[in-house]
């Protein structure tokens, strides 16, 4: 299973769990397209796919500055793509997206190639299903409450404690369709913060899931957003 396929259900349910009410949105008739219209959109899909992997090889070339410029416009297509395929019948959307999620997998391959690994933190390692709590982790001493969140998972998946009622389904049916490039968007924005926050939440015996939740929900990953809740 993809890297983020396996990530996005725990971090989904996150999402629309922390969601205090479902909202609506009135969905617009979806837009009929021949099939000569649904081939020339996947078409555009797979050029701008070609695109980002020559940006990605650029940026991890002698030239970052043009990947990235490269990068920035192919997501850019890629994400006009799958808003016209959501809109559109006929068109397969798990096809538009598949080819997103691959070179989402590759950019962040890319990434962790030019990133240094993580740095191993001088604490007592957490045993799962013992729901210990570090006493060095500065996590949780700058956010005490995230030990209450320790000591509710007690090494537990985060999905298992979500119940799947009617608000949550409805708002995780808004993250998999009109809110998929926004989704997608904090995914890729998270990577470039990922190796400074994650190690912190991991040593505090914190689900990844909760770290990307809350950016995603409150500033998209977006590094100079503004966030009601600091992230």
């Amino acid at each position: 299973m993809p890297f983020f396929a396996r990530f996005a259900t725990p971090m989904l349910l996150l999402l629309t769990a922390c969601a205090s009410q479902p909202t609506t949105r009135q969905q617009d008739r979806p837009m009929a397209l021949d099939e000569a219209g649904v081939t020339a959109l996947y078409a555009s899909v797979d050029a701008a796919a070609e695109a980002y992997r020559a940006a990605l090889q650029q940026l991890a070339g002698d030239d970052p500055a043009q990947g990235n410029a490269g990068v920035a416009v192919a997501t850019a297509q890629l994400r006009d793509a799958v808003s016209g395929c959501v809109a559109a019948s006929g068109c397969d959307v798990n096809r538009v997206v598949s080819v997103y999620d691959a070179l989402l997998q590759e950019r962040a391959q890319a990434l962790d190639a030019q990133s240094e690994p993580f740095a191993v933190l001088p604490t007592e390692e957490i045993t799962a299903g013992e729901g210990a709590i570090p006493e060095q982790s500065p996590l949780l001493a700058e956010m005490p409450e995230s030990g209450r969140s320790v000591a509710l998972l007690n090494g537990r998946d985060l999905s298992d404690l979500i119940a799947m009622k009617g608000p949550v389904k409805a708002s995780l049916n808004e993250w998999l369709t009109w809110l998929r490039p926004n989704l997608i968007s904090a995914w890729e924005n998270y990577q470039y913060m990922r190796y400074l926050m994650w190690p912190e939440y991991e040593q505090a015996g914190l689900p990844e899931a909760l770290l990307f939740g809350i950016l995603a929900k409150e500033s998209g990953g977006r590094v100079h957003a503004v966030s009601r809740a600091g992230a």
